[in-house]
This record gives structure tokens, C-alpha cells and sequence, in this order.
């Protein structure tokens, strides 16, 4: 519902989602639900990180207090669960996209975590909702969903 309210309110330019993550499920979802892979950031071999995305997860960093153990380039936030002994969980989580688990692990130790940042463009979210129910209401479905 609040994603909602914000699309309503921007439909004709980029809406920024953003998030501290360390758990490869949640990344993964969002990651899913981007209209586009190009949306999300940090990703998995996507270079470097232009300068804008680079802002806003700067933004995150300070309104979250951990501006300074913020890494612009990676956007990694080093030892952000830093005030739990334990970190979130003695062993990572992982999901069912192998390449984001590897990534993640490679880059975030147990008390790190990514700002990340997606980019959702109301537009192209209402027109996909749009034909995802022409599609169900004529029964074109071919393969199985997760949505009704």
C-alpha cells in the first residue's frame, strides 16, 4: 500500500525503492519485481555504479546513521548490524538464484549489508499488471505463478 500511494503520486517519472539488505531472499525479490534487471542496484556484474544511484544510497546511508560506514562504490554498508553481537544469523540465508548468493557472500561479511536501490516505473508496472490480467482472464497462462 505505500508503494501504491507513491506510484499514484509520480507516474511519469522513476519511483526509488531502497532498502538495507544482507539477506540474498529479500534481494532477490525486489529484484523480481523491478520492471527491468538494469533497475537494480547494486546487481551482479553491473560496473560501476552511476554517480545519482550512488547519491540516493548515500541518502539511505545518513538517514539510517551509518553515513560513515557507507562505501559508495559498492554500496556496501560495512558492519551495519554492527550493534548485534551475533550479527543478523551465523550462516547467510540463501535463495533460489545461486548467482545472487555467491555475490552477496563474496561481497558482505555477517554484519554487512547492501543499500539497495530499485527503480520501478509506474508506467511500465501498470501495463504489465494490465496484460498479466488479459493473459489470466482469456487462460493464456502457460507456466505456474506465485500471483492470482
Amino acid at each position: 500500500m505505500l508503494l501504491l500511494s507513491a506510484l499514484f503520486d509520480s507516474p511519469l517519472r522513476p519511483l526509488y525503492v531502497t532498502m538495507r539488505v544482507g539477506n540474498p531472499l529479500v534481494y532477490s525479490a525486489w529484484s523480481a519485481g523491478a520492471t527491468r534487471k538494469k533497475d537494480v542496484y547494486p546487481r551482479p556484474g553491473s560496473g560501476e555504479i552511476p554517480s545519482h544511484i550512488q547519491a540516493i544510497g548515500n541518502q539511505v546511508a545518513k538517514y539510517l546513521g551509518q553515513k560513515d560506514l557507507y562505501e559508495p562504490d559498492t554500496m556496501v554498508v560495512r558492519n551495519a548490524y554492527g550493534f548485534l553481537n551475533e550479527g543478523l544469523w551465523s550462516r547467510r540465508p540463501s535463495s533460489d538464484w545461486s548467482e545472487i548468493d555467491g555475490w552477496m557472500n563474496h561481497w558482505l561479511g555477517e554484519k554487512d549489508a547492501f543499500v539497495m536501490v530499485v527503480a520501478f516505473s509506474p508506467i511500465k508496472m501498470a501495463m504489465n499488471e494490465c496484460q498479466r490480467q488479459i493473459v489470466k482472464k482469456l487462460g493464456l497462462r502457460n507456466k505456474l505463478s506465485s500471483r492470482r
